[in-house]
This record gives C-alpha cells, sequence and structure tokens, in this order.
C-alpha cells in the first residue's frame, strides 16, 4: 500500500467512525428521550430553575445576553431540546417556553428554533473527497408587542441573544456564532441542567453559612461586655464602714 491509498483507506475509516457515531446518537436519543421527557414534567414544580440555570452556565451563554435580554430572559419558564429527525438526530430542535410578559404577543410565548446539519463533500488538494458538515436554520418569526422587539437595530449593533432566532448559518450570518450556541445549548446545558441548578444552589448555601451578621455581632460583644462587668461587679466586696469613735 503505497501514501496515496493509504491516505484514502483512512478517509474512509473517518467516515466509518462517523457512521457509527451516528448510530451510538440514534441509540442514545431513543434511551434518554422518556427521560427527558420525566424531567420536563418533574421541573414544573420547581420555581425560576432556567432562569438559575441560564446564570450558572456563565460567559458560555452570557457573552449572548444583554441586559434588555435578560429582563425577557428571567420570565423564561422552560427549555426543551428534541432530536426530531430519527435518521440524523444531529438535527435539533429547540424551544424556549415563557410566561407571560411585556415583551412576547400573548400567542406567541414559546420560540422554537430548527437547526439541521448540512453535509457537503468537496475534495481536497491530494484528490481525496472530504465531508465538511455544518449547521443551518431557517429564521424564526417572533410576534413582538409593539416597540418591545429585541432583535438589534442595525447591523453595527452587537447581536443579542434573541437574534439567534434570525440566525441560519449562511455566509451572511458571519458576525453571530449560532452554531457555537446551538451546540452549547443542545449538547450542554439541557442535559447538564440540573448539574447547573445543584451547584449554584450549593454555592448560594455556601456564601449565606460563610457570611456574618456584623451588627448581630457587635450586640453579642456589647451583651457579652455587659455580663462581664456585672459578673465583675458581684465579685467585688462591698466597701468597709468606718469604725464609730
Amino acid at each position: 500500500m503505497d501514501a496515496a491509498e493509504a491516505f484514502e483507506s483512512l478517509a474512509n475509516l473517518e467516515q466509518d467512525f462517523g457512521k457509527a457515531e451516528l448510530e451510538i446518537l440514534k441509540k442514545q436519543n431513543e434511551m434518554f428521550k422518556p427521560l427527558f421527557e420525566k424531567r420536563r414534567d418533574i421541573l414544573k414544580n420547581i420555581r425560576n430553575f432556567w432562569v438559575v440555570v441560564l446564570e450558572a452556565a456563565g460567559d458560555e451563554i452570557s457573552q449572548y445576553i444583554t441586559p434588555e435580554d435578560s429582563i425577557l430572559l428571567e420570565k423564561l419558564e422552560n427549555i426543551y431540546v428534541e432530536r426530531y429527525n430519527k435518521e440524523d438526530p444531529r438535527d435539533v430542535r429547540i424551544t424556549l417556553t415563557f410566561q407571560p410578559n411585556d415583551y412576547l404577543e400573548d400567542d406567541n410565548l414559546s420560540l422554537v428554533k430548527e437547526v439541521r446539519v448540512k453535509e457537503s463533500t468537496t475534495k481536497d488538494e491530494e484528490g481525496l473527497e472530504k465531508t465538511n458538515t455544518s449547521l443551518v436554520s431557517k429564521p424564526v418569526d417572533i410576534k413582538w408587542k409593539s416597540g418591545k422587539s429585541l432583535f438589534r437595530k442595525n447591523q453595527d449593533s452587537p447581536p443579542n441573544f434573541f437574534d439567534y432566532f434570525r440566525w441560519t448559518g449562511e455566509e451572511h450570518d458571519d458576525d453571530f456564532d449560532g452554531a457555537s450556541l446551538t451546540i452549547f445549548l443542545a449538547e450542554d446545558l439541557f442535559p447538564n441542567a440540573v448539574k447547573y441548578f445543584t451547584e449554584a444552589m450549593t454555592e448560594e448555601a455556601s456564601d449565606e453559612e460563610g457570611s456574618v451578621d456584623l451588627e448581630e455581632e457587635d450586640d453579642d460583644d456589647d451583651e457579652g461586655e455587659g455580663e462581664d462587668e456585672a459578673a465583675q461587679g458581684d465579685n467585688q466586696e462591698p466597701p468597709s464602714k468606718k469604725s464609730k469613735k
């Protein structure tokens, strides 16, 4: 086997790895789907669960969120990710559901973003075929209340979180990395949501335990000093009386 044949064999082997990973993802999706559905029902009983999760996610998500975005995201009720395409479970449907708010029309409280994998084949310098994958999507029409749109006003403004719903994955979207946000939401935030929430709650509890109420401490010190003085007074002998002459 010469070098050219070796490279071609490696390329074919990589395709086989890709097919194997796809089969694993199909099986994983089949097993996880009922579990995520059960989790969704349980989380309905935990107030502000997803708000806490977003805050705990740090820069991975906060880099997309403007101060005004955060006002609407405080009304976030649920995030749900579905791998709706049985033939290719890499395709995802991400749904964000909100409580009634000052931004979204009441008949548009669920925002649904479908993202699919697009494959194209090219040849490298040596003439070997190479499969390229990218994530693409269609823009979502959001019904904003009058004067409340959070879409950026022009291309000179930095993108914000809700511009994700207008992202398509085409060349003119280069200033918004919707692919990275999709991967983070689908492969990290959603499956690990309970972990993010638990860590946030543990950290908050730890901070509360470690905090000191200085005013209360001062009061305790004052009481302690008063008790010490009283104790000292009790231990002192009464002044001796002068003897009569």
